[in-house]
């Protein structure tokens, strides 16, 4: 089994269902049903993300743009305190972290959806005010 984990085009099934990522029956059954959504991995993935991971822990204090970073508080594949370990990290003066209860990780197609897409264009919207406020200050 260590051999073949480490030979990096071993395919493996991928670690969550559908019901994982939405609570939304019909977004799950598009996904099932959706012949280009993948449903295996290779261990060159896993890799892959393993090093992705170690990088934003590594330059998120480097990081000192406006970011908006929304959670889902329901999420089965991202452990919720990794995230705000990253977020206190972040070197940015506008930086925001919402974490929005019941939902699952795939917030664009769970349920209130319409809810994830108001909050990002409102802080978008306040982001834009601050930085032309900024502006009409100098």
């Amino acid at each position: 089994m260590f051999n073949t984990a480490l030979n990096k085009f071993y395919q493996f099934d991928l670690p969550f269902t559908n019901e994982m990522l939405t609570r939304d029956f019909k977004m799950q059954k598009k996904l099932q049903d959706d012949g280009l959504t993948g449903k295996i991995v290779t261990a060159k993935f896993y890799f892959a993300l393993k090093e992705s991971l170690k990088k934003i822990h590594r330059t998120a204090q480097h990081i000192d743009i406006p970011v908006y970073i929304l959670q889902a508080g329901n999420d089965l594949l991202v452990d919720i305190i990794s995230v705000k370990e990253v977020f206190g990290c972040l070197n940015s003066n506008v930086k925001e972290l919402n974490i929005l209860p019941g939902f699952f990780h795939s917030l664009s197609i769970d349920k209130n959806r319409e809810m994830v897409f108001q909050l990002m264009e409102k802080w978008i919207n306040k982001v834009m005010f601050l930085e032309d406020s900024i502006k009409e200050d100098h």
